[in-house]
């Protein structure tokens, strides 16, 4: 199988997803961005089977990943990830409402699924913070992109010999859910071009990629090792996130020279991620206080708190473990 060595997933030897392109830029930057989670992946065209990952605020070399979390400061700073959790969580610490008022930090999570079904509003669709203030979500989302790219960017100069240029030397790639519309699509292209990505809105130098779609190619990329999915083979993939399911089916059509592969069913999924298992719990949560108490933006450090604890046990859940007492 694939695996990731200090920070590199090596792909495995004999397997040819296909050539490289004559034209190809320097480097292939992928972008995971999340509705819980981000990162980034990247390779140089002269060694396309080496990918190094990673993600900005990483806790150590092995977090792929971070929280897609974006906190405002008061100064008009902006923090992402785990830093922007950390900051606000030693914000609320230390936060006296009754002396100092309404908190003037905001933490914003899970706006990417405000674009859900949306067929309009590049400029009017609003996400809300934890404790309750609007935002521009192209904003959000536009800044969200820019810190993964300038970490893109960091990691990419280290072996590339010189400076970086985002639009001269890289060619990026941006997952986006299978359900997403094609208003879905093009918002994120153009808060790629806002976050200094590419060119223009339309550049060729961003490819969107169905998230279960990449994942396709990784599954295949593991089986191939072990000479399964050979041609004719027909696999599933559902990619199963925090706001999005995403469903597509294949069918491998040619190995070699190159990999060739057909969907042979319409890519679909839904809005079962597993932040709505976090929405059911505030819904229970509201239900067992009483709408008089459950008061999240009056009562920020708390409801965060509540929340923050739920997250973590709701990602050690074992589902054979016995029920926890209660005593």
């Amino acid at each position: 199988m694939a695996q990731f060595i200090d920070g590199v997933m090596d792909m495995g030897a004999g397997l040819i997803l296909g050539p490289v392109k004559e034209n190809c830029k320097p480097v292939i930057v992928g972008v995971d961005f999340g509705t819980a989670y981000s990162g980034i992946a990247f390779a140089y065209s002269a060694d396309p089977g080496s990918i190094q990952c990673g993600a900005p605020t990483a806790l150590d070399p092995s977090q792929m990943k971070v929280p897609t979390a974006l906190l405002q400061l008061p100064n008009g700073v902006w923090e992402f990830g785990n830093a922007a959790e950390a900051k606000y969580n030693d914000l609320l610490s230390g936060y006296d409402r009754e002396e100092a008022g309404p908190l003037p930090a905001h933490l914003y999570k899970r706006f990417k699924m405000v674009l859900k079904g949306k067929e309009t509003g590049f400029d009017t669709l609003k996400a809300v913070s934890v404790a309750g203030k609007s935002h521009s979500l192209l904003d959000l989302v536009t800044i969200s992109l820019q810190k993964l790219k300038e970490f893109a960017l960091q990691l990419v100069s280290t072996g590339f010999g010189g400076e970086v240029d985002p639009i001269r030397d890289i060619q990026w790639v941006l997952t986006v859910p299978a359900i997403w519309n094609e208003f879905g699509k093009a918002f994120m292209r153009k808060a790629a071009f806002k976050a200094g990505m590419i060119e223009t809105e339309q550049s060729d130098d961003l490819i969107l990629v169905l998230e279960p779609e990449g994942a396709s190619l990784a599954v295949h990329v593991g089986a191939a090792q072990f000479g399964l999915l050979g041609v004719a083979s027909r696999f599933m993939v559902l990619d199963c996130g925090g706001g999005t399911v995403d469903i597509t089916v294949h069918e491998v059509e040619r190995v070699e020279p190159s990999l060739s592969m057909k969907a042979i069913a319409a890519p679909s999924g839904g809005d079962w991620g597993g932040d709505y298992v976090n929405v059911k719990f505030q819904e229970f949560l509201k239900e067992l206080v009483g709408a008089d108490l459950y008061k999240p933006t009056e009562l920020p450090l708390e409801f965060y708190a509540i929340n923050a604890e739920f997250d973590k046990n709701k990602m050690m859940f074992d589902p054979n473990s016995e029920p926890a007492s209660i005593r």
